[in-house]
């Protein structure tokens, strides 16, 4: 037989490409990438979120109960839809495309709400004195609706694929084990949230399990309380903001949707304190950085949301009473007096929603963490529509059984919007005992989670020296 030289360089050069381990992509290459594309989405959403109450409010003319339906319902959409993107990414259209797809939905969400902006016809006639309003018209609402829609499903197709990009790329056998968990964790969901709406809880790796811990409410590890309490100062609380005095000085105004980068400073104010002053220090004492336990932070968070109602109400009486003695729709009390209340909804975020991530991505069995973000972006969007309950719920019943209702309407001094705070309050109790009744004990100690760590790598490095 005739040895062929080239046939064997051929067929070895094609066994070298099809090497079944090839060097992975992403990684660091990757980052400079996926921040530019996560910068710009976030850029753009989070500047549309701080001043969509504001705009619908002064440019709609919308009332109050209205625009909080709207805007919790656009919010919870938005972290809702990032399971059907990540569905449809692993399933069908791949990261890039569902990437690209996403984008432009975005773009095109922002582009209907410039239209709306930049045509008058598009709004209804603006406000003389702000409470004799001209209501906006169906179809006026539709094009609303629909820049919400675009917007809701380009977030729901960027968050995922952001994520994704970072990590090493998977096989398709285990990306489609990710979906068919995602379906199923879906679902379980839509089952829970239907039998009980009041609570939200974790996975189990197992099937049955995952499906018997879901249907006892009562052993669920966390409630979704605190987060109604950061999408509330997000509407309402900019609400009370376009109705205080924003004058700073002798002419600078205040935008009122400014007051949601207080949530932001309080959270970063926060972390600065929190990593380079306790950690610091508590380690150059005692030789041991102490660090706050995952129930220690989301206690701290649960009563921050407490405090957040609290403060919020007692601000919110002393506006009304100082806008009613004055006659005027705008309250002379200074804007800066809400700033209490905006930063210790960003506290809330601080403690409790870092915490629940840490829990999910830290104390979940390995085969279901791919789900964790997931489970996260669910926990707010449920959030945002029971906030719309709420507040559907008691506009409903003030209306009937008060003289004055506690929110609704297009002028806050008409309401008695502090008693709706004292109930949120008292919300925020009943979680707070209900997490360290009950929940608080599916909680494993943070030294235990990092000694299974330490073991689960020890076992991994044993088997590879065996492999090897």
């Amino acid at each position: 037989m005739k040895f062929n030289i080239q046939k064997a360089m051929a067929e070895g050069s094609k066994s070298c490409s099809d090497d079944p381990s090839p060097k992975p992509r992403g990684g660091w290459r990757a980052v400079k990438y996926i921040l530019a594309n996560e910068t710009f989405e976030k850029l753009a959403s989070m500047s549309v979120v701080a001043n969509m109450t504001v705009y619908l409010k002064t440019k709609y003319n919308m009332d109050g109960l209205l625009l909080v339906n709207d805007v919790s319902i656009w919010s919870g959409s938005n972290s809702f839809t990032s399971i059907g993107g990540a569905v449809v990414s692993d399933t069908w259209l791949g990261r890039y495309l569902t990437l690209l797809f996403a984008s432009s939905s975005s773009l095109m969400g922002m582009v209907i709400f410039t239209l709306t902006a930049a045509v008058p016809k598009l709004r209804p006639p603006t406000c003389i004195d702000q409470i004799s309003c001209v209501d906006p018209k169906l179809w006026q609402l539709s094009i609303v609706y629909a820049g919400f829609a675009f917007m809701a499903i380009g977030a729901g197709g960027i968050r995922p694929c952001n994520i994704a990009f970072g990590a090493v790329r998977h096989h398709n056998e285990e990306r489609k084990s990710t979906t068919r968990e995602l379906l199923q964790l879906v679902v379980l969901l839509v089952y829970i949230f239907a039998r009980d709406s009041a609570n939200w809880g974790c996975l189990r790796s197992d099937q049955h399990q995952l499906a018997h811990r879901f249907s006892h409410p009562d052993r669920l590890p966390f409630g979704i309380g605190c987060f109604m309490t950061m999408d509330q100062q997000n509407t309402i609380g900019i609400l009370q903001a376009i109705q205080t005095n924003n004058t700073m000085g002798s002419s600078f105004k205040v935008p009122p949707g400014w007051l949601g980068l207080s949530s932001m400073i309080g959270l970063a104010i926060w972390i600065f304190i929190y990593e380079m002053i306790w950690v610091l220090q508590t380690k150059r004492i005692t030789g041991k950085a102490k660090r706050l336990s995952m129930v220690q932070r989301i206690n701290i968070g649960l009563v921050c949301a407490m405090a957040c109602s609290i403060v919020a109400a007692v601000i919110e009486k002393q506006r009304r009473k100082a806008a009613l003695q004055y006659g005027s729709f705008q309250s002379p009390m200074s804007i800066v007096m809400l700033l209490p209340q905006f930063s210790l909804s960003g506290l809330v975020e601080a403690f409790v929603a870092v915490a629940v991530m840490e829990y999910l991505t830290t104390q979940l069995p390995e085969s279901v963490r791919t789900v964790a973000g997931a489970i996260f972006f669910i926990s707010l969007s449920v959030a945002s529509f029971l906030n719309s309950i709420l507040v559907n719920i008691v506009h409903q019943v003030t209306k009937r059984t008060a003289k004055t209702t506690w929110l609704g309407g297009h002028d806050l001094n008409r309401d008695k919007l502090e008693n709706f705070y004292y109930l949120v309050a008292a919300i925020e109790a009943l979680n707070f005992i209900y997490f360290n009744v009950f929940a608080r004990r599916f909680i494993i100690n943070d030294s235990i989670v990092k000694t299974e760590s330490s073991e689960g790598l020890h076992k991994n490095q044993d088997q590879t020296s065996e492999v090897a």
